[in-house]
């Protein structure tokens, strides 16, 4: 079933994306900016002279792939100099001829987006000149062409270096000026320049490959399926976008004239490895776990020197687990609680079988160790005596990952097919799937049966691309991407249901975590079921064209994604028992609650502005039932670029581009379910936010959740200077701007506003008398008959004004061919992070007296407000209606400068050995790291003050003063 309805959404996506793509391409053909450079692939230059040093112009060059035997044929222009681009990587034969010259002959290895300088000298005479060596063999080779710092990781070091899960992203931290520090794990799990994570490009065969709503990996690959990547760590050239961090540009392998294959299977045992220093000094044994990963690629002709397949299969199997221990009630303590406590229960309380029940633990246990959960006096006090067995202490078996990876079935599996139509003409179409199937329990556990859930994932990604040559001046590329990820989260056997805690944050006692009836017992406020497959659309045309000195590469791209998301934020409500222990067990045997949380649907209505005097526009009808919890999101997004490599002199290049992005502003398929809180249009910004409002997108005043940016200019200039002319020195350095699109799980979360949807966070003696245990999800808000005020809600904001993020980033680079295949390079790099996305609460208690002078409460009866007491002077800038407003916005900024020393190898003197040395010194600052503080250093989500973003400046949390980089083979 879950395949079937795939195929269908897939395909009425494609439907109805193909003939606006078609357009799109119509029109960018006929544009003066016309096409959009290819990523994945590179160029080789070079320039042909005679024994003299004079150029030869009209020279025939000859590009020839010894893979496949793909041709490409250009002449030598006024100056001597070839360019022949678009080339997929691989080791090329160049052949030049001109009349009166012998024919001369180089090899040259061409790697992901590079530019690989061949030079010819002629000699006079018939013969014919073979030149063995290869030039940049391995990827060690000077750049005399742009400004962009990086490094490429080839196939050898992919497949012979070690990683720990045969992830290829995992290589990535073989390149300088990145740092692994960052807490959030997005992008390609490092920081690169300066930037977050979530700032990196992730390319698979030039084209997009991102979870574009958790800004992470989007299509797992194969490893033995990779061809190498490239990491561009700063002043990327025009035609890369969507990023303001780094690039990661993987590219997938193709097939040859010659059949060959591989065979694996790697293993990784709990017997074979050691138990941790931890463990052992606590008596733990040490965690089982088994993981098999097997596979195969095989690839080669299947039309001889014109079409050719590559197709490779993973499959991983983890089988992983520990121990938890927990805490639950006796059924003593149950059967001293009300009868709301026992009905709650009965309903969701049935421990699993196979629990192993280790000790009762008493209320003197709890006094013993200082943790007495009675105040003298209360009805705890009265009911549990020293010797009352309030909890039985259980274990169970978790599937998790204890050292081998998360408990899993999983596949993935790449096909291609290269073919060589013509001499003017190529194609190739990849495919790439990944099917992933992770154990009950490993996603969320519990004691209690019905609670345990796993999930799933099922992706797909398929790209199509034809160059076509023109003539040796022109050359273009058409491209289709198309991916769909589809991860979800499900729910186990119940439905939703309320998730009954002692507190509303972890609660332990003797060091066990404390576990009651409900999903993820253990973490208040997290939400399942959550997923649901994100479609993503995007069509290049692009085109190359040199004329004289100047090669020009322009472009341009249309992206479509249509995500559709199901995340039950407070699907399950947290029914909280107090706010401090004393309470929660006086409140468990009372069969009451302290506060109660929960989504419910609204019904089109909001809150009450005067909660006193409700009037109909407030009031929702009993029984309140849940809102939906997904949404279909969809994005328009465009890019275009033009770039002049413009070679001044022989010996230097000077690069200039400019690159136009739009990002597309979130709208649902029904607008009418969009909503946002709007700012006031008069006054300062804290009269602003009081006297803004809520409203759907059709009433809002600007007709969409944030106003469009279109002025995303993004220059990139650069040069490239060989110092002496012979291709062994070059200084090269440069000034860029990249701006970054915002991540979808940052905006989604507009779907909790009303009036389609309202988190309610209800609190007994506050804003009800008292709030009886229910195994209802609508809590106080359940019953058959009558109405309700709708009580204050919090909102989920995106400012409506805010702008993409962007960075301006400089470098300067010198680079120089120390021995044979030995390069070194001194690089300096530096970004500044402006606009950067943030999350702040402007609508904190206490802010209408700080900013607005609103009086304090008389709460002492003297007819003159307290000023001296912080309980007196809560009032907020909004006063009614909504509490905290979790505003996304752009107040974020960093500053980072690196110096990083670098050398590379290829062959070390004949000996085989290949190695990369990277040593990063450098310093970043910002005032916030990452847009949710993932970091365990923030104990505040979001900025301090958002009227005050500096008071947040420090050092990020992925600074690293120092790193050091060394891998060999």
């Amino acid at each position: 079933m879950r395949n079937r309805k795939t195929c269908k959404e897939a395909w009425d996506m494609i439907r109805h994306v193909v003939p606006a793509l078609l357009i799109a391409f119509v029109l960018v053909s006929f544009s003066t900016v016309s096409a959009m450079a290819q990523t994945e692939t590179g160029q080789i230059t070079g320039t042909v002279t005679d024994p003299n040093g004079a150029v030869v112009t009209g020279a025939q060059v000859t590009v020839k792939s010894e893979s496949t035997q793909a041709e490409r044929s250009t002449t030598t222009g006024g100056s001597g100099a070839y360019i022949v681009a678009r080339l997929l990587p691989g080791i090329y034969a160049i052949t030049v001829e001109a009349p009166g010259f012998a024919k001369t002959v180089k090899r040259a290895q061409l790697t992901v987006g590079a530019t690989v300088t061949v030079d010819f000298t002629l000699e006079v005479g018939t013969s014919v000149v073979e030149v063995v060596e290869i030039v940049g063999g391995g990827g060690v080779t000077v750049n005399t062409e742009t400004q962009t710092i990086g490094q490429v990781i080839d196939s050898r070091k992919i497949v012979d270096l070690p990683t720990l899960t045969r992830n290829p992203y995992a290589l990535v931290v073989i390149a300088g000026n990145v740092s692994e520090a960052d807490p959030t794990l997005r992008g390609a799990g490092v920081a690169i320049n300066g930037q977050r994570a979530s700032s990196t490009a992730i390319l698979l065969d030039g084209a997009t490959n991102s979870d574009e709503f958790t800004a992470t990996p989007g299509q797992a690959i194969p490893l033995d399926a990779v061809q190498e990547f490239s990491v561009l760590t700063n002043n990327f050239t025009a035609e890369f976008g969507r990023a303001s961090g780094g690039v990661v540009n993987l590219v997938t392998k193709s097939g040859t004239n010659e059949f060959h294959g591989t065979g694996y299977w790697f293993g990784r045992y709990s017997r074979l490895a050691s138990n941790s220093f931890e463990n052992n000094a606590n008596g733990i044994d040490k965690p089982v776990f088994t993981r098999n990963q097997f596979g195969y690629s095989v690839g080669g002709p299947a039309w001889k020197e014109k079409v050719y397949f590559f197709q490779s299969t993973e499959w991983t199997r983890v089988r992983s687990g520990s121990t938890r221990i927990v805490v639950v009630p006796t059924q003593q303590f149950l059967n001293a609680a009300a009868p709301a406590t026992r009905s709650f229960f009965s309903a969701f309380g049935t421990l699993k079988p196979g629990l192993n029940s280790l000790n009762t633990i008493t209320r003197q246990d709890l006094i013993n160790a200082n943790a007495d959960p009675c105040t003298a006096g209360s009805l705890c006090d009265m009911t549990l005596t020293p010797t009352f067995p309030i909890f039985n202490r259980v274990s169970y078996n978790v599937p998790n990952n204890a050292g081998a990876g998360d408990p899993q079935n999983t596949y993935s599996l790449v096909g291609r097919v290269d073919w060589n139509i013509s001499d003017k003409t190529t194609f190739y179409g990849r495919y790439a799937l990944e099917d992933q199937a992770f154990l009950q329990g490993s996603n969320a556990d519990s004691p209690y049966q019905g609670f345990d859930t796993g999930a799933t994932t099922f992706n797909n990604n398929f790209l199509v691309s034809l160059t076509h040559t023109w003539s040796p001046r022109l050359v273009t590329q058409s491209k289709f991407v198309f991916n769909r990820l589809n991860q979800e989260q499900p729910l186990g056997e119940f439905g939703n249901t309320p998730t009954l805690f002692f507190r509303s944050s972890q609660t332990r006692f003797l060091g066990n975590l404390a576990a009651l009836p409900g999903y993820l017992p253990f973490n208040p406020g997290t939400g399942i079921p959550f997923g649901g497959p994100q479609n993503f659309a995007q069509g290049y045309q692009d085109v190359s064209y040199i004329t004289g000195a100047h090669q020009f590469r322009m472009g341009g791209s249309y992206v479509y994604i249509r995500d559709n998301r199901t995340f039950g934020a407070y699907a399950n409500p947290s029914a909280t028992l107090g706010a401090n222990i004393a309470q929660a067990f006086d409140n468990f045997l009372r069969g009451e609650l302290r506060s109660f949380q929960s989504a419910i649907d609204p019904q089109g209505k909001f809150p009450c502005r005067n909660p006193a005097a409700p009037d109909p526009t407030c009031i929702v009808t009993l029984p309140v039932g849940q809102p939906s919890f997904s949404r279909s999101n969809r994005y328009h997004e465009f890019g275009f670029y033009i770039q002049d490599s413009w070679r001044v002199r022989p010996n230097f290049t000077l690069n200039l581009g400019i690159r136009w992005e739009y990002y597309g502003v979130q709208h649902n398929e029904d607008p009418n379910l969009d909503s946002n809180y709007y700012d006031a249009g008069l006054g300062n910004i804290f009269q602003a936010i009081r006297n803004g409002d809520v409203a759907t997108v059709p009433n809002s005043p600007i007709n969409g959740l944030w106003k469009k940016d279109w002025n995303n200019f993004a220059p990139r200039i650069g040069f490239a200077w060989d110092l002496f002319g012979d291709g062994k020195t070059s200084l090269r350095g440069g000034y860029g701007i990249g701006y970054e699109r915002n991540f979808g799980n940052v905006t989604f979360n507009v779907i909790q506003n009303p009036p389609s949807y309202a988190v309610i966070s209800i609190i007994a003696g506050a804003d009800v008398p008292t709030i009886p245990i229910s195994t209802d999800i609508s809590g106080p808000l359940a019953g058959t008959t009558g109405t309700k005020a709708l009580p204050p809600v919090s909102l989920r904001n995106v400012d409506s004004n805010i702008v993409n993020a962007y960075a301006h980033l400089w470098s300067l680079s010198l680079e120089r061919e120390l021995f044979k295949n030995v390069t070194i390079a001194f690089d300096y790099s530096g970004s500044k992070g402006v606009n950067l996305y943030s999350l702040e609460d402007p609508n904190r208690v206490g802010s209408g007296h700080v900013f607005l002078g609103d009086p304090c409460s008389d709460l002492n009866g003297d007819g003159q407000p307290d000023t001296g007491n912080p309980n007196a002077c809560r009032g907020r800038l909004r006063q009614t209606q909504y509490t905290n407003l979790n505003r996304r916005s752009g107040k974020g900024f960093s500053n980072h400068n690196a110096f990083n020393f670098r050398v590379t190898g290829n062959n070390f003197g004949g000996s085989g050995l290949t190695f990369s040395f990277n040593y990063t010194m450098g310093h970043t600052i910002d005032n916030i790291s990452s847009t949710f503080s993932e970091s365990f250093n923030n104990f505040n989500l979001g900025l301090l003050d958002p009227f005050n973003p500096r008071l947040d400046k420090g050092d990020a949390d992925f600074d690293l003063r120092h790193r050091v980089s060394i891998s060999g083979i």
